[in-house]
């Protein structure tokens, strides 16, 4: 499950800390070349726990990560980011990051 949000929302998570979520972890690989940035977020990803958010600066959509985060169970959503072009917010499907 995916969700767009324009940068300056307040919608969901946007540029706000979620409550009920424990951590969040920003990961910048906007200055890495592939398949660099995928490999280092899926190794973050895997080492997330419930509760936890990784936060993921980079410089473009990795539009092939999105299918691999879905078949692992996870959520992600993406925002125009502030520092680099993209943000993107991954959590596990099961937590509630808007509760």
């Amino acid at each position: 499950m995916s969700e767009q949000v324009p940068g300056n929302s307040q919608a969901g998570c946007g540029r706000i800390n979620c409550p009920g979520m424990v951590k969040e972890t920003v990961l910048d690989v906007s200055a890495l070349e592939p398949p660099e940035p995928l490999e280092r977020v899926l190794a973050a990803v895997a080492e997330l726990q419930p509760g936890e958010r990784l936060r993921i600066l980079h410089r473009r959509e990795p539009f092939p990560l999105y299918e691999l985060l879905e078949r692992d169970g996870f959520t992600y959503r993406v925002l125009q980011g502030e520092k680099t072009a993209y943000e993107i917010l991954i959590w596990h499907a099961d937590d509630h990051p808007d509760s």
